[in-house]
């Protein structure tokens, strides 16, 4: 029914859990003291849904693309009909999480679907709306009747603090930036800071390694210094975020993408920000945690070597102190074996050296 995405090709992208799977991977989860929380994004972000059920989408003669650009995703607000499809949906997820919170999503809506929609139009008439966000809170609002019904809290991405209020005990997750995450505390929403700028570990981590960067490049320092000093008492913590349509290779590369990144928002969360030092953090990291990581089979990042050619001779300066960079000359990626850098290198053809950071097995 939808085409092939990200490379897959002729093959199977995605697929699905039995409810014997996701009964067995909450239990996984909580012996472990993790929580899984469901999304199922709406009403953008639906093209699945609308694929299977076109009558879930407006009525309209003119195509609306996503900053994705991707058609044919956005739900019809004034079809009456979608909101017994959505009661039943969430009837199902209600009962098979134990979770408090069930999340709508609610980001990234194209809302010129409505504009052109005739029962969105009119409902907007009826309801004396001005703007396409009211019509989006209204939307939020029946989902949050929903799911209250079916006794839980609703959660959503930070667009649904737009175009009218909340139930007050809505969570908001901050994912714009740090001053929608303000306001939506000052709005009195409990709110969880994720801004893509500092905690969305899928973005690269250097220019030249592999990941998005459409929010920024997030070092593990950039990720350290997020300031938490002052924050609104409504602000309940943070979160990393990991999408991983882009992850699938190299091997193990959500790992690397999540160490060390990891440790340094555990210590952003729990940590007093007076009390935080990079140069601390950076040195305790290097000296002890790269060493628990590796004993837990983690295959976590490590920092690259600075490399400099002058007057015919290559020189490395360590990214620690006690850190092991091995290299190669005849542009081969360096591995276990790869010969370990001791002192400046003389040649005349730099261009075939290649040089890494390597820690026990993993590089």
């Amino acid at each position: 029914i939808l085409p092939a995405t990200f490379g897959s090709g002729d093959k199977r992208y995605g697929g699905f859990y039995t409810q014997k799977q996701l009964k067995a991977l909450i239990k996984y989860a909580a012996e472990r003291n993790i929580e899984i929380i469901p999304e199922i994004d709406l009403p953008g972000h639906s093209k699945a849904l609308a694929a299977c059920y076109p009558d879930v989408l407006c009525n309209t003669t003119k195509e609306f693309a996503s900053v994705q650009g991707e058609t044919g995703n956005v739900l019809c607000i004034g079809n009456e009909n979608n909101y017994k499809i959505l009661y039943n949906i969430f009837k199902e997820i209600a009962a098979l999480f134990p979770s408090d919170y069930i999340h709508i999503g609610g980001d990234e809506v194209n809302m010129d679907n409505w504009k052109a929609c005739p029962l969105c139009t009119k409902l907007m008439q009826e309801r004396g709306m001005t703007q396409p966000e009211q019509l989006q809170n209204y939307f939020v609002r029946r989902l949050e009747i929903i799911i209250e019904k079916l006794g839980k809290k609703m959660a959503g991405w930070d667009e649904i603090i737009e175009g009218g209020e909340l139930n007050p005990q809505t969570r908001v997750y901050a994912w714009r930036d740090i001053k929608t995450g303000l306001r939506s505390a000052e709005k009195g929403q409990p709110t969880i800071m994720q801004p893509a700028q500092y905690f969305y570990v899928d973005m690269k981590q250097s220019p030249v390694e592999r990941g998005h960067n459409w929010a920024a490049i997030v070092t593990l320092e950039k990720l350290y210094s997020f300031n938490t000093k002052n924050l609104n008492n409504n602000i309940i913590g943070v979160q990393a975020g990991l999408w991983t349509e882009l992850l699938n290779r190299p091997p193990r590369f959500i790992e690397y993408q999540t160490f060390p990144r990891l440790s340094a928002l555990a210590e952003v969360g729990w940590s007093d920000n007076d009390k935080r030092v990079w140069n601390d953090f950076n040195y305790r990291l290097t000296k002890t945690h790269y060493e628990r990581l590796y004993n837990m089979g983690i295959a976590f990042r490590l920092p690259m070597p600075d490399v400099t050619y002058n007057n015919n001779k290559l020189k490395v300066t360590l990214p620690y102190d006690w850190a092991i960079v091995r290299y190669t000359s005849d542009k081969t990626e360096p591995n276990q074996s790869s010969s370990i850098y001791c002192g400046e290198i003389t040649t005349d053809s730099p261009e075939n050296y290649r040089f890494a950071t390597f820690y026990g097995t993993f590089d």
